[in-house]
């Protein structure tokens, strides 16, 4: 049965991987095209929602700026997905997209084979009319033109003889223990405030805050050191000291060192 050649995207951080597949996808099948070759999550958001959807998208997980899940809360992914990356932790998640296969790398020729395989099985039943991919589009450029959000500046903070007001560029960082939110400021001390983590993550600018895990929300300014974890984990030495162990989940490690780096 003959195929219409197809057009494919791949997305890889890494030089030589990104080779590997071209030249793997040549020697299965001269006829397909790759069309674009990107990078980054910010890089392959910005290319889907400017240009139609290829056939199939090659897909590695953990990219230079984050994982490439979030690409999908930023552009319509619409094509299909073969997911490749060097860890198997992520398989549940990726199947809870537009999965057509989870490939470990280094990436087979015999892997890839089936999984192209695999796609073409499935192709007819998965096609999306243009025209709903165009309005997705549109609906994301939209969004991009909205007024930008107005993060929080300054803290009101109720205490026992009167109030006092904290400005956000003073705040270490937030931690959560039995219920409470605390904030910490440079200067070492804490205060209660009302806001969860998780509305505390809406309100404030993500490019000075990040949180780190379920406990803590860090402040750049409050990061005085960071050690590997033969996990992958990475440990935060902050300031001033937190009460317990700051850890990143090595999920979040490529994003948390994407923020500080930005």
């Amino acid at each position: 049965m003959n195929f219409a050649p197809l057009k494919i995207v791949i997305i890889e951080d890494e030089a030589p991987a990104a080779r590997r597949l071209r030249k793997l996808l040549a020697e299965l099948d001269a006829a397909i095209q790759v069309i674009a070759h990107l990078s980054s999550v910010e890089e392959s958001a910005q290319w889907l929602v400017q240009n139609p959807p290829p056939d199939l998208l090659l897909m590695d997980i953990d990219l230079s700026d984050g994982l490439s899940f979030d690409i999908f809360s930023r552009a319509p992914v619409t094509s299909p997905v073969i997911f490749t990356t060097a860890y198997s932790d992520y398989a549940i998640r990726a199947f809870k997209v537009n999965s057509i296969d989870y490939l470990l790398k280094p990436v087979e020729s015999a892997a890839l084979k089936a999984a192209l395989e695999k796609f073409r099985t499935l192709r007819p039943a998965m096609a999306i009319d243009e025209g709903v991919a165009a309005m997705l589009r549109n609906l994301i450029h939209q969004q991009d033109s909205k007024p930008q959000q107005i993060y929080r500046r300054r803290f009101l903070i109720e205490q026992r003889h009167g109030l006092v007001s904290i400005a956000a560029a003073d705040v270490a960082y937030f931690f959560s223990e039995y219920k409470l939110t605390s904030l910490v400021t440079l200067g070492g001390q804490t205060h209660v405030v009302p806001q969860t983590l998780e509305e505390l993550e809406t309100q404030l600018e993500p490019a000075h805050f990040f949180r780190a895990n379920r406990q803590m929300v860090v402040g750049i300014k409050s990061i005085a050191g960071i050690d590997k974890l033969f996990s992958g984990k990475l440990k935060l030495r902050l300031t001033p000291t937190a009460k317990f162990a700051v850890e990143v989940s090595r999920e979040k490690a490529a994003r948390f060192k994407a923020w500080l780096d930005q």
